[in-house]
């Protein structure tokens, strides 16, 4: 029962992250097109690169996450069954 509210935690834990790190992802994304996108492409190109680098690295935080969250789904839906 305690492993349970330990993982229930890491699981909210997970999904909380995952909530921010996609709102700054996207937050991000916006100054790479439309108005903004003038903005973005007069930053060097070593900077660009950086901003890019972050924003692939937000998408993998948010994959790795998403693996804890399935994870635990997985190993709720195999006791429920098991």
């Amino acid at each position: 029962m305690a492993t349970e509210n330990v993982n229930d935690g890491k699981v909210l834990d997970a999904i909380d992250t995952v909530d921010t790190k996609l709102k700054q992802l996207q937050s991000l994304l916006m100054m790479t097109y439309g108005e903004a996108q003038d903005s973005f492409e007069s930053m060097n190109e070593d900077l660009r690169g950086n901003f890019m680098w972050a924003c692939h690295d937000m998408v993998t935080d948010c994959i790795g996450l998403l693996e804890i969250v399935w994870s635990a789904k997985s190993k709720a839906v195999e006791v429920s069954h098991g």
